[in-house]
């Protein structure tokens, strides 16, 4: 057998490499450790805290409002009302601004153009409604506004004058109101003959007779034009 002899520095080399195997666990296996991954907080305990991030969807809810926009129409009637069923009314002529009056309570008498006097019967005319058609009775005689004939005298030598007599029903003691040019003012005329009621010759002067006359012979002739106001009976 041959005898090795190590020297002093072959020793040490020899001592090194014994306590650097057994320091690494003899590192024959060929088995790597995984490294670790270790996920820290920050919050200095050390503990491994894993931040769940959860997304939330707004559900936005959009309301179709319908809105139901309903139009009403509003019908303005600018017809003027007729002048009907009156308890009490004046009928004023517009030339002259006098009213239809009658000068007494005797049937047959010629009605005229006065002076409105507020209150005056003599001036007050009932007004009502028979079918389309209406009766004019004055307050104080209880007489209708009548014509006698249906007749006109173009040169007015026998004038086809308005009267009042018996309330008969009869057809020349019926009027109709035809809306003139000018608002609130009317023709009254006659069912008997077709002709309107008008101040003689266009007389401004009071106690000028009513007569009946062809309407508007002269257009919107302001002597057959009348205001129609309701009054106290």
């Amino acid at each position: 057998m041959q005898n090795f002899r190590l020297s002093s520095g072959q020793a040490m080399a020899a001592a090194a490499s014994l306590l650097l195997l057994a320091a690494c666990g003899g590192g024959g296996s060929g088995d790597s450790l995984a490294p670790t991954n270790a996920v820290s907080s920050g919050n200095g305990a050390g503990t491994s805290t894993t931040a769940t991030s959860t997304s939330s969807t707004a559900a936005s809810a959009t309301t179709s409002s319908t809105s139901a926009s309903t139009t009403t129409v509003s019908t303005t009637s600018t017809t003027t009302l007729a002048p009907f069923n009156y308890a009490a009314a004046t009928l004023a002529v517009s030339h002259s601004g006098f009213c239809l009056t009658t000068p007494d309570n005797t049937a047959g008498s010629i009605l005229r153009q006065f002076a409105c006097i507020s209150g005056d019967a003599s001036q007050k005319w009932e007004i009502k409604a028979i079918g389309a058609s209406y009766t004019i009775r004055n307050i104080q005689s209880n007489l209708c506004l009548r014509v006698n004939d249906a007749a006109l005298d173009p040169a007015l030598v026998i004038p086809s004058y308005a009267v009042q007599n018996t309330c008969d029903g009869s057809t020349n003691t019926l009027w109709t109101f035809a809306q003139s040019p000018t608002a609130g003012e009317f023709n009254v005329i006659s069912r008997f003959s077709g002709l309107c009621l008008d101040v003689i010759a266009s007389d401004l002067t009071a106690g000028k007779e009513i007569i009946q006359y062809t309407c508007n012979s002269v257009v919107n002739q302001p002597n057959q034009r009348w205001k129609i106001t309701a009054t106290a009976p």
